[in-house]
């Protein structure tokens, strides 16, 4: 490490702490006794998000949690709920490993998670994601969610599982908008909640 007073190379080490983000070293500088500080953070490589429209940019949790919260507005939900889903579903994609990753996998997450969360900011978040063509799809979905058994306390989440198939491009994806004919392929499917 060069001394930033004299441009020094022979600098050294007083003592290291861990903090947060990663490490503070205090050094000395032989060469004109000066001290000086450095910090070291891990930096990891933005994810990419792919768009619809083909542009890419990086993924922002804030811009989830908007769409999360603007879905789950006036619901009674436990504090804290909502951010959760968001940190969920961030820390699946960051472990995937992958550096890109299609939006429609993300809004696939978000609405998994909203559905066991609580039904009516799953139908807001599904109306305004999957562009409902109709009246009728949104009333097939919430018949299909007035229908759909209770998850059994013992039952694992399908979250785990699907979301790694999302994630890693093994799952099918519908077609967003869906047509009238794919939503109801789609939800005929047994799906739990809770």
């Amino acid at each position: 490490m060069q001394c930033p007073a004299c441009g020094s190379d022979s600098t050294r080490v007083l003592d290291a702490r861990a903090f947060a983000e990663g490490v503070r070293r205090r050094r000395h500088c032989p060469g004109c006794d000066g001290r000086f500080v450095t910090e070291e953070r891990l930096q990891t490589e933005p994810l990419l998000v792919a768009k619809r429209d083909g542009r890419r940019e990086p993924f922002h949790r804030s811009k989830l949690l908007e769409g999360l919260r603007r879905a789950a507005g006036k619901r009674p939900l436990p504090g804290g709920a909502v951010d959760a889903v968001a940190e969920a579903i961030e820390a699946r994609l960051i472990a995937s490993g992958r550096p890109e990753v299609e939006s429609r996998v993300i809004g696939e997450m978000a609405i998994m998670q909203l559905r066991r969360l609580d039904p009516i900011a799953y139908i807001r978040f599904a109306s305004d994601y999957r562009d409902f063509v109709s009246v009728d799809d949104m009333l097939d979905e919430l018949q299909r969610l007035a229908l759909s058994p209770g998850r059994p306390p013992d039952q694992p989440r399908l979250f785990v599982d699907e979301a790694d198939r999302l994630v890693d491009g093994s799952a099918e994806l519908p077609r967003v908008p869906l047509s009238l004919e794919d939503a109801r392929e789609r939800l005929a499917g047994p799906v739990t909640t809770g």
